[in-house]
C-alpha cells in the first residue's frame, strides 16, 4: 500500500472518529433536551426555544449519520481496492 493510501486511510478513519464523538455528543443533547421540555411544559418562549434546540439537534445528527455512512462505505471499497493491488504488486516481485 502506498504511503498515499495509507494517509488517505487514516485522514477516513480519524473522520470516522470524530464522527462518532459528534454522535455521542447528539445523544447526550437528546437527553439534555427531552429533560429541559419537560421544565418548560408551561412556557411557551421556552418551548419555542426548545423547538429550535430538537430541529437543530436532528439536522446536525442526521449529517452526522449519513457522513458516518458515507466514510464507511469508501473505507470498504478503499481497502477492497487496495487488497488485490497489492496482492498483485507481491505477486509480481520474484
Amino acid at each position: 500500500m502506498s504511503t498515499r493510501v495509507i494517509a488517505a486511510t487514516q485522514i477516513a478513519h480519524d473522520a470516522l472518529e470524530d464522527l462518532e464523538n459528534a454522535k455521542r455528543a447528539l445523544s447526550h443533547l437528546e437527553s439534555l433536551l427531552k429533560t429541559a421540555s419537560t421544565l418548560a411544559a408551561g412556557n411557551k418562549h421556552l418551548q419555542s426555544l426548545m423547538e429550535m434546540g430538537w430541529f437543530y439537534a436532528c439536522d446536525a445528527a442526521n449529517n452526522a449519520s449519513i457522513n458516518y455512512e458515507g466514510i464507511g462505505e469508501k473505507l470498504i471499497a478503499a481497502s477492497a481496492q487496495v487488497e488485490p493491488t497489492a496482492r498483485e504488486q507481491g505477486k509480481a516481485k520474484p
